[in-house]
C-alpha cells in the first residue's frame, strides 16, 4: 500500500500531542488550573486528529476484515485494561462500567465507528448520496448524546459501551472517510487562496474558543 505523507505526518503529530498531554498530566501531576497553553491545545486537537485519520486509512472491505479489525484492536485493550484495574485493586466488573476503560476506551470506540461505517457503505446507492447518509448519521448520534447523559439506564449503557465518545467524535471519523474518498475535489480547493484562509481563520477561531471556554460556558453564553 502507497503510503501518504501528510497523513503520517498528521499521525506521528497527534501521536506526540497524546504522549505530551499524558506526561504532563500523569507524570508531572500538574494541576487542571495550572496547565500550559500548549496541553490546552493538544487536548483541543489530538483526539478529532487521530479519528480524521483513522477515518481517512479506513480500508475494510469484508465481514472478515471487520472481524480481524475488531480481534486486533479489542483483545489487547481488553486484557491490558484488566490487568490494570487488578493491578490497582479494581475488579472486572469496574474495568467494563467505566467510561473511560481506565484510558484503553479509544480502541472500543475506533471500532464502533469501523462498524458503524461498514454498514453505511454496505447499504449506500451513490457517491454523493453516501456523503450526505454519512453527514446524516454524525449529526444524529451527536444529538443522541443528550438522552444518553441524563437518563440513568442509558448513562450506564454509554459508560459500558463508550458511546459518549463515539457520539462526540465520530463525525471526525466522519470526515476522515469523506476527505479519503474526494481527494481530487479537496486538493482542488486547498489550490485556492481564499478558501486556504478562510480554513485557517475558522480553525483558529474554534481553537481560541476551545482553549478557553468551558462547554458549560459556551451553552450558558
Amino acid at each position: 500500500m502507497n503510503r501518504i505523507t501528510c497523513i503520517d505526518a498528521l499521525r506521528g503529530l497527534a501521536m506526540f500531542m497524546v504522549v505530551f498531554v499524558h506526561i504532563e498530566g500523569f507524570g508531572l501531576f500538574i494541576e487542571e488550573f495550572h496547565i500550559s497553553l500548549l496541553r490546552r491545545i493538544c487536548e483541543s486537537i489530538m483526539l478529532p486528529l487521530f479519528f480524521f485519520v483513522s477515518g481517512f486509512c479506513f480500508k475494510i472491505q469484508t465481514v472478515t476484515d471487520l472481524i480481524k479489525a475488531g480481534l486486533r484492536l479489542l483483545i489487547p485493550a481488553f486484557i491490558m485494561g484488566i490487568v490494570y484495574s487488578l493491578s490497582i485493586d479494581k475488579d472486572i466488573l469496574s474495568f467494563l462500567s467505566n467510561i473511560y476503560k481506565y484510558g484503553y476506551w479509544f480502541t472500543l470506540t475506533l471500532y464502533e465507528m469501523f462498524i458503524i461505517l461498514f454498514c453505511l457503505i454496505k447499504v449506500r446507492n451513490s457517491k454523493n448520496g453516501f456523503v450526505w447518509l454519512l453527514v446524516s448519521v454524525s449529526c444524529f448520534l451527536y444529538l443522541i448524546k443528550i438522552p444518553f447523559n441524563n437518563i440513568q439506564f442509558l448513562v450506564k449503557v454509554g459508560n459500558a459501551f463508550c458511546l459518549h465518545q463515539l457520539f462526540i467524535y465520530f463525525q471526525y471519523f466522519s470526515i476522515g472517510y469523506i476527505f479519503a474518498c474526494c481527494k481530487e475535489t479537496f486538493n482542488e480547493l486547498i489550490n485556492k487562496e481564499l478558501v486556504t484562509v478562510i480554513s485557517i481563520f475558522v480553525f483558529i477561531l474554534a481553537l481560541y474558543i476551545k482553549c478557553n471556554y468551558t462547554d458549560e460556558e459556551l451553552a450558558t453564553s
